[in-house]
């Protein structure tokens, strides 16, 4: 979508992963996790110090250490860069859900909208792009969102901060034409 067509929009929501707790867990678990493997790996190659009670050649610690410390910080990134974002354009529904993925839904396909409160951890495992129960699911935070009939895909729940607003603009959409 180039900024041509993003001024078309007559609605436009940006989220990001913004809670206390995932900030933390972000903060955290590279910390948890590549700390210790770190010193163990100093330990051994450096100091003579074997890690562990069964000693490991040095180049599966070194390759442990890389494959499990690449794994963690690549989903603290994404975690960090995740943003999941909203239009409505003229023609579409635009969900992007940036680094990981990008869907439009043209009006044509949305039989309803609906502002809803949700469950995110029983009805979809949680935020992020989910599959649940009810269908997928997009959302970052909170507990409201939009639910969509789309025809073809089921039932998607946007997750927004502004779900009635939201709605109605999705609504003036899909009844107009």
């Amino acid at each position: 979508m180039n900024m041509h067509n993003v001024a078309l929009a007559e609605y436009t929501e940006v989220q990001r992963f913004e809670q206390l707790w995932i900030r933390l867990l972000i903060i955290i678990l590279p910390i948890v996790v590549v700390v210790p493997q770190a010193w163990g790996v100093y330990r051994q190659l450096v100091m003579g110090i074997p890690y562990g009670g069964n000693v490991t050649p040095d180049a599966v610690l070194v390759l442990i250490f890389l494959v499990s410390s690449a794994v963690v910080l690549g989903i603290a990134w994404l975690i960090m860069k995740a943003e999941l974002t909203v239009r409505v354009m003229p023609n579409e529904l635009s969900i992007n859900f940036a680094p990981i993925t990008r869907r439009t839904i043209p009006w044509s396909k949305i039989r309803s909208a609906e502002s809803v409160t949700y469950k995110p951890l029983l009805e979809y495992g949680g935020w992020g792009l989910r599959y649940g129960k009810k269908g997928m699911a997009y959302n970052v935070s909170g507990n409201r969102g939009v639910l969509l009939e789309v025809e073809g895909s089921g039932n998607i729940l946007i997750g927004s901060q502004r779900p009635d607003e939201l709605a109605a603009a999705i609504q003036r959409k899909i009844t107009a034409g």
